[in-house]
């Protein structure tokens, strides 16, 4: 190969790890989620389609009717493949469009820890909408709730207080934090210096706080400290290391 070839092939495969460097940038959670508003609207020209927040999208039409969608649990694929927006954007279509018979399979019932100002928010939502329902919650500690949904294929369902679960309310902790321990892919550690992060996917790592095994099963130093950073609407980052917060074995859920 000559000099000019070399040149070529070099500025060829610069361009390509730049150009892959810039896609893996773009699918940031507000591009997904703009993206997939942009889609629903085209789809739905009779209804308004706003985008609320990260991974959250309210669709109203004039006669009233609004529903709100939590985009979270595709975000993955999206973020793998950028062009199965497409398809991504269908199926969210046909949700809204033939909305499944709401059913509870405990077995998918999982716990979502969230702020107390997440929840009074999305409960003002609700009675903002004319339906008398609250979330189904308990209390965490003085700022968190935890709150239980339905982990489906293609969305995350929050339960409602006067649904009937199949489960006493008794045990629906022990329960939800048994089924997100089974359906969670993989918690991995990593760390950078002295400072590391739980994650789990990308969903549900707030939940960790729940996880005793975690906290008091070795795999955590014993001097580390937790800090949570509930993000959106099942995510969140557990990161901890020296002089951060708490011990984090304090964090872990006592027995239900």
């Amino acid at each position: 190969m000559g000099r000019l070839g070399t040149v070529l092939a070099l500025a060829t495969l610069c361009l390509g790890a730049m150009f892959g460097t810039a896609m893996a940038q773009e699918a940031t959670p507000q591009r997904y989620t703009a993206e997939v508003a942009r889609g629903l609207a085209a789809k739905m020209p009779d209804a308004k389609v706003t985008v609320l927040g990260e991974f959250e999208l309210s669709v109203k039409w004039a006669e009233g009717r609004e529903t709100r969608l939590q985009l979270r649990n595709r975000y993955n694929e999206y973020k793998t493949d950028p062009g199965s927006l497409g398809k991504i954007v269908a199926d969210y279509h046909e949700l809204i469009e033939k909305p499944a018979v709401a059913s509870v399979d405990r077995a998918r019932i999982v716990p979502v820890i969230k702020d107390r100002a997440w929840l009074a928010d999305h409960e003002r939502g609700l009675k903002a909408r004319g339906m008398n329902a609250q979330f189904l919650s308990e209390n965490y500690n003085d700022e968190l709730v935890i709150l239980y949904a339905m982990d489906e294929e293609k969305r995350t369902r929050y339960l409602m207080a006067n649904e009937e679960i199949g489960v006493a309310r008794k045990d629906l902790r022990k329960l939800a934090v048994e089924n997100l321990d089974r359906l969670l892919p993989s918690v991995q550690l990593q760390q950078a210096g002295d400072v590391a992060m739980m994650t789990a996917n990308g969903d549900y790592e707030a939940s960790l706080l729940l996880f005793d095994h975690i906290w008091r099963g070795g795999k955590i130093p014993g001097n580390a400290q937790a800090l949570l950073h509930p993000g959106g609407p099942q995510s969140g980052t557990e990161m901890f290391g020296e002089g951060i917060l708490a011990d984090a074995a304090d964090h872990a859920c006592p027995a239900a």
